[in-house]
């Protein structure tokens, strides 16, 4: 291997990042039993060599060769594979491998592959692969070296998993695009969506139902042999999907957008700010428009329908065909545009448009980020518009739903699985039920598919034109579709927060809540001393800027609105799961940085649930390991993922949140103030 110079590692380094592997390792392998046992120096060895080859920076070529050495030692004592002619091999040496030793030869390979990518100039390095490492660790590294054994494949791929699948997943690297969107999930959720679906094992189908800005979408690594679905019920967003995904269509939104971006960065270079924001504010205003036209135009009354086991695209999409070329490219640059400049809470406004966010937009139109999105895109096998909170019957058709690699086979399977096989099966269709694979009872598995669920969150208003916010009917309705479709073969990942956060009200965060241990009684009532009203009497942060001071008591109001919605997310979200899917399991997502202790524990999640600070979690009807920390490379903040049961985040509600149906009420402490 070429010795290269490299860039500081961006991933947890030493014993952690080996305790981790350690970890995902043994949740895949199915024979650890087996496995024969080192002596403790060996395993000592081993591990440490673990620790030095991932810390390793400059040298490691050296400490690539005491890792060939050292697994050669270990492995003549087991007659693995030997490459002497007409010696005698170990038919079950993969089973007897030693587990350390399995974990040490995937830091070599998942090294590689960093080594690789971290390099300050990779022209005439050869890409690493798997059969490198093997290929490394099987020739001798001088000639006086006596004797070598050979590791095959099955080495990375024997317990169903592989370095360059860890080493994706722990690197994760999400496209950077101007534009956002409320609920996006980048950065840290990003890294832990793209994990989570690593761990959903084989799958045929992944539909995201909510699409959004589709950065969850981007989010999730390409993987060969899925078909790949995304739904959004606002066709304006509908059409940027489309032009993204389309060739030609993204060619000439390329084209539109960099002029935009190019017109705007000429009047800075010139030094007329002020005309600048000006044009930029015209600009705006003027995709704003279109945005309104299009909305005016594609009712969200107009939605797909299922009949007859049929999807029956909406009246949207008729009209969408008489659109031209042009017309819908200037449509996706208009979303684009609205979309890059967003003030507090998540809205995109031209009040957020100034010299600063002007600057910003004209630097991040970068055209190497927007081709990677386009090449995302262009593996969508279909977009729906549909209302996944009202029909939800995209969940129902995509259960036991066979990919367009499985498709000309979909009823021969059913047949098969309901005990009608027919006499005759051509051996085409006898190689794809093979390649399908059976379940427990020996006939063919059922066809899997992801559902990536990233809803409006419970309470969120202003959704549709005929409700207010969703309700809880909505919600427990998409809850149940999910759960039902885990029960028949497929599986979910369901992203909401575990409480309604201060952030999403007109005041800051409720400091206040950091003396009390448990603000909420069982009673319902809400205990709070002179000093908390006092806290509270804080300011409602107005679109321009300046603030008004407020009542206490109607602030009080709206902290026991806010505890009355965080209620309604305990019964109508994650009691639902814990009724429903007593096997679900959830990750919490939380920032570390500003907090002292950096590692996260129960108590750091219950007080940032109970400081009413976000915290986003994940839910999904499958197990997994914990993803290792993750430091966001733009912002330098750090954040830390904590696994539960279903039942074990439930009873940390239960103590964070009141659940009962009584009504609340504020009541004072000793010498206190009340406030009915």
């Amino acid at each position: 291997m070429a010795k290269t110079t490299t860039k500081k590692p961006t991933r947890i380094a030493g014993s952690d990042f080996t305790d981790h592997l350690l970890d995902m390792l043994e949740f895949c392998n199915t024979k650890v039993a087996q496995n024969t046992p080192l002596s403790k120096q060996e395993k000592t060895d081993l591990l440490q060599m673990c620790v030095d080859l991932y810390s390793a920076t400059d040298d490691y070529q050296q400490i690539y060769n005491d890792c060939h050495n050292l697994i050669n030692s270990i492995l003549s004592k087991y007659n693995y594979q030997p490459r002497t002619p007409g010696k005698p091999h170990n038919p079950n040496a993969m089973q007897n491998l030693p587990y350390e030793m399995k974990v040490l030869i995937y830091i070599m390979a998942y090294r590689a592959f960093e080594l690789y990518d971290n390099a300050t100039n990779k022209k005439g390095l050869v890409r690493p692969t798997q059969d490198g490492v093997l290929n490394f660790l099987s020739t001798p590294v001088n000639s006086t070296t006596s004797k070598c054994y050979k590791l095959s494949r099955k080495t990375f791929t024997y317990f169903g998993i592989s370095p360059k699948v860890f080493y994706n997943i722990n690197n994760y690297k999400q496209i950077q695009l101007p534009s956002k969107y409320a609920g996006a999930k980048t950065g840290y959720l990003g890294y832990a969506l793209n994990y989570l679906v690593a761990y959903a094992g084989t799958i045929d189908n992944y539909t995201d139902l909510f699409g959004g800005s589709a950065s969850a979408f981007m989010a999730v690594m390409k993987t060969n042999n899925i078909d790949y679905y995304i739904n959004e019920i606002e066709f304006f967003i509908v059409n940027y999907y489309h032009v993204i995904s389309n060739k030609k269509l993204y060619n000439g939104y390329i084209k539109e957008l960099f002029n935009v971006r190019d017109e705007l960065k000429q009047i800075l270079s010139s030094g007329n700010a002020v005309y600048a924001v000006e044009r930029g504010k015209y600009f705006f205003n003027h995709c704003d428009k279109i945005r309104k036209d299009w909305q005016d135009k594609y009712p969200l009354s107009n939605y797909d329908q299922l009949i007859n086991e049929n999807i029956i695209q909406s009246p949207n999409f008729q009209q969408y065909q008489l659109e031209t070329d042009s017309d819908k490219v200037d449509a996706a640059v208009a979303y684009t545009y609205i979309h890059s400049f967003q003030v507090t809470g998540g809205k995109n406004e031209v009040g957020a448009l100034n010299l600063k966010s002007l600057e910003k937009f004209c630097n991040t139109v970068n055209k190497l980020e927007y081709d990677k999105f386009h090449a995302h895109m262009a593996r969508l096998e279909h977009i729906y518009n549909s209302d996944m909170l009202d029909h939800e019957f995209l969940i129902q058709y995509f259960t036991n739903k066979a990919p367009k690699k499985y498709r000309s086979i979909e009823q021969l399977v059913n047949a098969i699985r309901n005990g009608s096989t027919p006499d005759a099966i051509s051996d085409q269709e006898k190689n794809l039920l093979r390649l399908l694979g059976k379940d427990s009872t020996g006939k063919p598995r059922l066809f899997r598919t992801l559902f990536y669920s990233d809803s409006p969150y419970l309470n969120t208003k202003g959704y549709n034109e005929d409700k207010d916010n969703i309700d809880n009917s909505q919600m427990k309705a998409l809850i149940y579709k999910l759960v039902n479709a885990s029960k028949k073969g497929s599986h979910f990942i369901f992203s909401c927060r575990a409480s309604k956060s201060i952030e999403e009200n007109t005041f800051f965060k409720l400091d206040a809540f950091t003396d009390l241990r448990n603000p909420v009684r069982s009673d319902g009532n809400v205990v709070l001393d002179t000093q908390v009203i006092h806290d509270y009497e804080k300011i409602l942060f107005n679109g321009n800027g300046t603030r008004t001071i407020v009542e206490a008591k109607s602030s009080m109001d709206k902290i026991i609105e806010l505890l009355e919605q965080n209620n309604a997310i305990y019964h109508n979200v994650f009691n639902e799961f814990k009724t429903h899917a007593t096997n679900s399991y959830v990750l919490v997502c939380i920032q570390l940085s500003g907090f002292s202790n950096k590692n996260m524990d129960d108590y750091q999640v219950k007080r940032r649930i109970q400081r009413l600070y976000p915290v986003e979690v994940f839910i999904t009807d499958y197990n997994f390991v914990e993803p290792l920390k993750y430091k966001d490379p733009v912002t330098g903040k750090l954040y830390g993922f904590k696994k539960y049961t279903i039942s074990e985040f439930c009873k940390i509600l239960d103590e964070c949140m009141f659940k009962s149906d009584k009504p609340y009420k504020v009541v004072p402490k000793s010498g206190g103030v009340s406030f009915q």
